[in-house]
């Protein structure tokens, strides 16, 4: 389960922590928000959906999925019928 604060690994490497976190239904499975940084230079599009990305949870290596736009209805076509 996730609660935010949770590092963001990746690559292996420290990059960030989590700020939010809930189930998503949905989804069926945990959904988290966070920030991450990138020490040489932006973090931009292609350097975020590059990297293998793990979320530290009580020590344990849960792997992660970035997304750019929301997982669900990112186009709000559901909302306008």
């Amino acid at each position: 389960m996730l609660w935010g604060g949770e590092a963001i690994l990746r690559d292996g490497k420290p990059v960030g922590a989590v700020t939010s976190a809930a189930f998503g239904h949905t989804l069926r499975c945990p959904v988290a928000m966070g920030f991450v940084n990138r020490a040489d230079g932006a973090a931009d599009a292609a350097w975020l959906t590059q990297g293998r990305y793990t979320i530290d949870v009580a020590g344990e290596q849960v792997r992660a999925i970035v997304h750019l736009r929301a997982p669900y209805d990112s186009r709000s076509e559901r909302v306008k019928g």
